[in-house]
């Protein structure tokens, strides 16, 4: 018989067992649930840390962003743009710093524009200072030619191109010793010694130079350019032509001699030539002798009064030219009337005229040329008394500004030293001549505002070329 108490023992037992077994039978559930739940409490914690690290991470790459958009539209050129300050922490000093960068460099591009404006004013009036100096030098009535330290010319304004007639672009950029004939070189080399030997910043000095076989008397200034701080730049050469001006005061002077000749000779004449005619009707017994010496005296004084009256007439003439009165007219016309009588009467001596260009009619005084011409071609006649050629040519400037003569022939030539004084009254290599004729012709010519010039017509003769500008041309073209 069992006691109750091992009865109790093996209900307890039982009751474990039993326990055990319905643990046992729970266990697989449980732990299922077990780790669904510990599964979702780590979903929860895995996306809790992720939102709470999206959420750490938008706080600051937000900032960063809008830092980054910013400084996008600065980069475009928007300096006024600001970012809002949100936190107080490191990214509010950052978008404090930000603001400042803005703002300074806001303020150092207004002070680099109100820079850049007064900048480009300044080299605004510099360049119209520059192209006005330039205006003026290009214009100026004197020749201006400039050299830098190194000899090389760097500077040849409009009148020195046109006096010396020469083309600036062969010139610019090259040493002066390298182009200029060495006679030219001489003068200017003696400039520099000159300068440095004596010290002074400039030496004046007339010459007399001959450039292309034409000669003109200049008044040169050679002045050595020194910078601020003394630093040598190089020289200026200017000249002025005083070759016509100088004509101008020659000619002057010698009409005023035969002003004053024709009024002191002319007076004494009359009486002379009326005294020896008086004589001869007073006595007319004594002109009836064979071989009467008073007849061949009274006949000379008569005959020399005559003479010496047609030579006072001329330096009337020459003294009182009479006011040139321009209209349009037909050169050609004109030259060809005027060689009709020389054809006629010279025919030994050929004359061709030739028209390099179609000659406009212009404005002209068609008497006083016809003068000019008529004493031109009495010279070339003279020189040619066995025969030979006489050739007027025509043509135009390319800048068709001008109309150029030229009055060739085949004569033996003058020389160089007759060259310099041709155009000087009562010069003359005709030994019957006045030395008139080609005063008269230089002084219609420059009355016309125009040059007349002589040189060489090879192999031998000479060439008398005169320039005219063309006044009020006419678009049509003679018939």
């Amino acid at each position: 018989m069992i006691k109750k108490e091992q009865l109790e023992r093996l209900n307890f037992i039982s009751k474990g067992i039993e326990d055990y077994r319905q643990l046992k039978y729970l266990k697989k559930p449980f732990k299922f649930w077990l780790l669904i739940v510990l599964l979702i409490v780590t979903l929860l914690i895995i996306f809790s840390a992720i939102w709470f690290g999206l959420y750490i991470a938008r706080s600051i790459t937000g900032p960063l962003e809008k830092v980054a958009m910013a400084t996008r539209r600065v980069a475009d050129g928007n300096l006024n743009f600001v970012l809002e300050k949100e936190s107080n922490d490191e990214m509010g000093l950052l978008v404090d710093s930000f603001n400042t960068m803005t703002a300074n460099l806001n303020a150092s591009n207004a002070k680099l524009a109100e820079a850049h404006n007064a900048l480009k004013e300044s080299s605004r009036e510099a360049d119209d200072r520059r192209r006005y100096t330039e205006i003026i030098l290009q214009n100026v009535e004197a020749g201006v030619i400039s050299l830098d330290e190194e000899g090389r010319i760097t500077t040849i304004n409009r009148f020195a191109e046109k006096l010396l007639n020469i083309g600036k672009d062969f010139f610019l950029g090259r040493r002066f010793f390298e182009v200029l004939p060495s006679k030219h070189t001489a003068i200017i080399e003696e400039f520099i010694t000159e300068l440095t030997i004596t010290g002074k910043p400039s030496v004046r000095q007339h010459l007399k130079i001959s450039v292309l076989k034409e000669n003109f008397s200049l008044f040169v200034t050679f002045t050595r350019l020194e910078h601020e701080e003394g630093k040598p730049l190089g020289f200026v050469l200017v000249f002025a032509n005083l070759t016509e001006l100088e004509k101008m005061q020659r000619m002057a002077a010698w009409r005023e001699v035969a002003r004053r000749i024709a009024h002191e000779i002319k007076n004494p004449l009359t009486p002379i030539q009326l005294s020896a005619q008086r004589l001869r009707r007073r006595y007319p017994e004594i002109l009836d002798k064979d071989h009467s010496i008073f007849d061949q005296c009274t006949n000379t004084i008569i005959k020399q009064v005559d003479e010496i009256k047609l030579l006072v007439s001329e330096f009337s003439q020459f003294a009182r030219m009479p006011k040139i009165n321009q209209a349009p007219a037909d050169i050609l016309s004109l030259l060809d009337e005027t060689l009709c009588l020389y054809r006629q009467a010279h025919t030994n001596i050929k004359f061709t005229v030739k028209a390099e260009d179609k000659i406009p009619i212009f404005s002209f005084d068609s008497e006083q040329m016809k003068r000019c011409f008529i004493n031109l071609f009495d010279n070339a006649v003279a020189v040619l008394p066995d025969g030979g050629a006489i050739d007027i040519i025509l043509s135009i400037s390319d800048e068709e500004e001008s109309i150029f003569i030229q009055v060739c022939d085949s004569g033996p030539g003058i020389t160089e030293d007759e060259k310099q004084r041709l155009f000087e009254p009562y010069f003359s290599t005709k030994k019957t001549g006045t030395g008139l004729g080609l005063a008269i012709v230089s002084t219609i010519i420059s009355d016309h505002n125009g040059y007349i010039r002589v040189h060489d017509n090879p192999p031998h003769g000479t060439v008398f070329s005169i320039e005219l500008p063309l006044l009020n041309k006419s678009d049509h073209l003679p018939e």
